[in-house]
């Protein structure tokens, strides 16, 4: 089956078959997408936030219902060596999709949780991607970005390459060209401005932690 992309309007978000989201962020996200991806269960899971999937992407076999019974485009993704989101990324990348917020995969099964995460990491020089749980934002990319912030607002840097060379600005603590001297060292730094920026040579997740 064809589908012209052009005919969806940005911005776009793939939904999750995880925990349903509480905090506001991820719902005004989700409120304010224009068009949302859901990835098999996930559709029915959003019909609970009183909101409609303009797509459903997978393997389609957590659906409570057929494919007749959603009123959009049902698509069915059908290699079974990779999981749902990776196959609907896969998608979307092909789709040329330059940017998608991901909600809906965080507080269920541990293992599809970092599953999600290194797809994060693994996708970063595809597609820009941002993750959102309930108590967080997290985005995987290398080389230069600059992120809205606030004042007090907690940052963690992770990176899978300790030898990943780190600058920063806008932080308390700021690397200048620096390494990560242990898988911790990054963790609970603090952002000083409305805005910082982070340089890195190798893939690195920033985690923003929402205000409580």
């Amino acid at each position: 089956m064809k589908i012209d992309i052009n005919k969806y309007n940005p911005p776009f978000t793939l939904y999750g078959n995880g925990q349903i989201p509480h905090h506001q962020i991820p719902l005004n996200r989700l409120k304010e997408s224009g068009t949302i991806i859901s990835i098999d269960g996930g559709a029915d899971k959003l019909k609970s936030l009183k909101l409609d999937s303009h797509i459903i992407l997978g393997d389609l076999d957590s659906l409570k219902k057929t494919k007749s019974d959603y009123k959009c485009l049902v698509f069915e993704l059908k290699d079974q060596s990779k999981s749902d989101l990776e196959k609907s990324l896969d998608w979307c990348v092909r789709k040329k999709i330059n940017k998608v917020s991901l909600i809906g995969f965080s507080g269920g099964r541990f293992d599809h949780e970092i599953t999600s995460l290194l797809l994060l990491e693994y996708f970063s020089d595809k597609i820009q991607l941002n993750y959102y749980s309930d108590h967080c934002e997290i985005h995987s990319f290398r080389g230069f970005r600059t992120f809205d912030s606030f004042k007090g607002q907690v940052i963690s840097i992770f990176s899978l390459n300790l030898k990943a060379i780190i600058k920063t600005c806008g932080l308390k603590y700021n690397l200048k060209n620096d390494l990560l001297n242990s898988p911790s060292n990054g963790v609970s730094n603090v952002s000083m401005k409305e805005k910082f920026s982070i340089e890195s040579t190798s893939s690195i997740f920033v985690i923003q932690n929402y205000k409580k």
